[in-house]
Protein backbone atom coordinates (compact mmCIF):
# COMPACT_ATOMS: atom_id res chain seq x y z
CA UNK A 1 0.00 0.00 0.00
CA UNK A 2 1.08 3.32 -0.86
CA UNK A 3 1.48 6.27 1.38
CA UNK A 4 0.90 9.25 -0.52
CA UNK A 5 2.40 11.75 1.74
CA UNK A 6 5.83 10.01 1.65
CA UNK A 7 7.97 10.37 -1.77
CA UNK A 8 9.16 7.21 -3.41
CA UNK A 9 12.72 5.48 -2.52
CA UNK A 10 15.58 5.78 -5.07
CA UNK A 11 18.87 3.78 -4.82
CA UNK A 12 21.55 5.70 -4.02
CA UNK A 13 24.45 4.97 -5.75
CA UNK A 14 27.96 5.94 -5.08
CA UNK A 15 29.51 8.26 -7.06
CA UNK A 16 32.42 6.61 -9.58
CA UNK A 17 36.23 7.39 -8.95
CA UNK A 18 37.23 10.03 -11.55
CA UNK A 19 40.63 10.17 -13.59
CA UNK A 20 43.10 7.71 -15.67
CA UNK A 21 42.93 4.70 -13.82
CA UNK A 22 40.34 4.71 -11.42
CA UNK A 23 38.07 1.81 -10.83
CA UNK A 24 34.82 1.48 -12.78
CA UNK A 25 31.71 -0.69 -11.69
CA UNK A 26 32.31 -2.84 -15.11
CA UNK A 27 34.98 -3.89 -16.91
CA UNK A 28 36.53 -1.99 -19.86
CA UNK A 29 35.21 -2.56 -23.54
CA UNK A 30 37.67 -4.67 -24.89
CA UNK A 31 39.47 -6.34 -21.50
CA UNK A 32 42.78 -5.86 -20.51
CA UNK A 33 45.02 -2.72 -21.07
CA UNK A 34 47.16 -3.55 -24.27
CA UNK A 35 50.40 -4.95 -23.13
CA UNK A 36 49.78 -5.47 -19.32
CA UNK A 37 49.74 -9.09 -19.67
CA UNK A 38 52.02 -9.75 -22.27
CA UNK A 39 54.83 -8.13 -21.00
CA UNK A 40 54.76 -9.74 -17.54
CA UNK A 41 57.93 -12.26 -18.52
CA UNK A 42 60.01 -13.98 -20.50
CA UNK A 43 59.36 -17.79 -21.19
CA UNK A 44 62.88 -18.70 -19.31
CA UNK A 45 60.91 -17.14 -16.23
CA UNK A 46 58.28 -19.25 -16.85
CA UNK A 47 60.18 -22.62 -16.28
CA UNK A 48 60.79 -22.25 -12.79
CA UNK A 49 57.60 -20.56 -11.14
CA UNK A 50 54.95 -23.19 -11.00
CA UNK A 51 56.02 -26.68 -10.25
CA UNK A 52 54.08 -29.40 -11.80
CA UNK A 53 52.45 -31.98 -9.47
CA UNK A 54 50.41 -35.13 -10.94
CA UNK A 55 48.65 -38.27 -9.27
CA UNK A 56 49.74 -41.90 -9.89
CA UNK A 57 47.62 -43.47 -12.60
CA UNK A 58 48.14 -47.17 -11.82
CA UNK A 59 47.13 -50.12 -9.93
CA UNK A 60 49.06 -52.10 -7.54
CA UNK A 61 48.71 -55.46 -10.08
CA UNK A 62 49.51 -53.85 -13.23
CA UNK A 63 52.82 -55.30 -14.67
CA UNK A 64 56.19 -53.21 -14.24
CA UNK A 65 55.76 -51.81 -18.11
CA UNK A 66 52.42 -50.39 -17.20
CA UNK A 67 53.49 -48.54 -14.35
CA UNK A 68 56.83 -47.19 -15.90
CA UNK A 69 54.41 -45.87 -18.56
CA UNK A 70 52.50 -44.47 -15.93
CA UNK A 71 55.45 -42.57 -15.00
CA UNK A 72 56.28 -41.26 -18.30
CA UNK A 73 57.35 -37.51 -18.63
CA UNK A 74 53.96 -35.12 -19.27
CA UNK A 75 56.17 -32.71 -21.95
CA UNK A 76 57.91 -34.97 -24.34
CA UNK A 77 55.75 -38.46 -23.58
CA UNK A 78 58.94 -40.73 -22.87
CA UNK A 79 59.35 -43.02 -20.29
CA UNK A 80 62.45 -45.02 -20.60
CA UNK A 81 64.61 -42.55 -19.13
CA UNK A 82 63.00 -41.32 -16.15
CA UNK A 83 64.87 -41.41 -13.30
CA UNK A 84 62.36 -41.33 -9.98
CA UNK A 85 63.20 -41.10 -6.44
CA UNK A 86 60.86 -40.04 -3.36
CA UNK A 87 59.43 -40.47 0.14
CA UNK A 88 57.58 -43.72 0.01
CA UNK A 89 56.70 -43.92 3.51
CA UNK A 90 54.57 -41.65 5.50
CA UNK A 91 51.55 -39.64 5.59
CA UNK A 92 51.19 -38.34 2.06
CA UNK A 93 53.90 -40.27 -0.13
CA UNK A 94 55.36 -39.34 -3.18
CA UNK A 95 57.82 -39.29 -5.85
CA UNK A 96 60.12 -36.50 -8.00
CA UNK A 97 60.45 -37.92 -11.23
CA UNK A 98 63.09 -35.96 -13.75
CA UNK A 99 63.52 -36.67 -17.62
CA UNK A 100 66.49 -37.65 -18.84
CA UNK A 101 65.37 -36.47 -22.45
CA UNK A 102 64.17 -32.87 -21.84
CA UNK A 103 65.44 -32.61 -18.11
CA UNK A 104 61.85 -31.84 -16.59
CA UNK A 105 60.72 -32.24 -13.57
CA UNK A 106 57.72 -33.04 -11.81
CA UNK A 107 55.95 -34.28 -8.70
CA UNK A 108 53.94 -37.49 -8.67
CA UNK A 109 51.34 -38.16 -5.52
CA UNK A 110 50.92 -42.01 -4.62
CA UNK A 111 48.30 -43.46 -2.75
CA UNK A 112 49.56 -46.17 -0.12
CA UNK A 113 49.56 -49.35 -2.33
CA UNK A 114 50.81 -47.14 -4.84
CA UNK A 115 53.87 -46.21 -3.04
CA UNK A 116 54.04 -50.06 -1.88
CA UNK A 117 54.22 -51.06 -5.42
CA UNK A 118 56.91 -48.49 -6.15
CA UNK A 119 58.60 -49.83 -3.61
CA UNK A 120 58.81 -53.27 -4.01
CA UNK A 121 59.51 -52.77 -7.82
CA UNK A 122 62.67 -50.49 -6.95
CA UNK A 123 63.94 -53.21 -4.57
CA UNK A 124 63.42 -55.98 -7.28
CA UNK A 125 65.88 -53.90 -9.70
CA UNK A 126 67.87 -52.58 -7.32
Amino acid sequence: MDRPDRAPRRSRRAAAPAGPGAATSSPQPGGCPAGSLADAGSEADDRGIVPLADIARFRPGDPDALVQASLACPFCLRSEQVAWEGALEGYDPSIRCECGSCQQQWSVYLAPDQALRLGLMHAHAG
